[in-house]
């Protein structure tokens, strides 16, 4: 993209950081809600696009997901992951905690601990 077709690109700012994930990985598997093909890596990057204008939306959000697409590691088989503080809201819920029974035991907490959905704002556990 040319700066000069979107004048307002020129006062964004990319920020691009990197995590460890040792202490995400230290507890045991069933401690926490970080899920399994996570813990296997050691680093969490995260790209923040920011910006005012919302003619750059388009634009932001297909460089995030070229830059989520070129990190290529983060991945479990043909699914990538992603951790739930990095996600942008067009991840599935298996995307963010795992499938199989990691995700009943944690829609059935959900369920019990919530079944109301008060904190159901972001990816909703159903």
């Amino acid at each position: 993209m040319v700066v000069s077709a979107l004048p307002t690109a020129g006062m964004s700012v990319l920020n691009i950081e990197g995590y460890s994930t040792a202490r995400a990985r230290a507890p045991g598997p069933d401690a926490n809600a970080v899920g399994p093909a996570i813990r296997t890596k050691r680093w969490q990057t995260i790209c923040a696009a920011i910006y005012t204008d919302p003619l750059l939306t388009p634009q932001a959000v297909a460089f995030g997901d070229a830059f989520r697409a070129h990190l290529g590691g983060a991945n479990d088989g043909d699914r990538p992951i992603v951790y739930a503080n990095f996600a942008v809201g067009n991840e599935s819920v298996e995307t963010l905690y795992g499938t199989g029974a990691r995700l009943e035991r944690l829609k059935a907490l959900k369920q019990q601990y919530d079944p109301k959905g008060v904190f159901s704002h972001f990816i909703p556990i159903a």
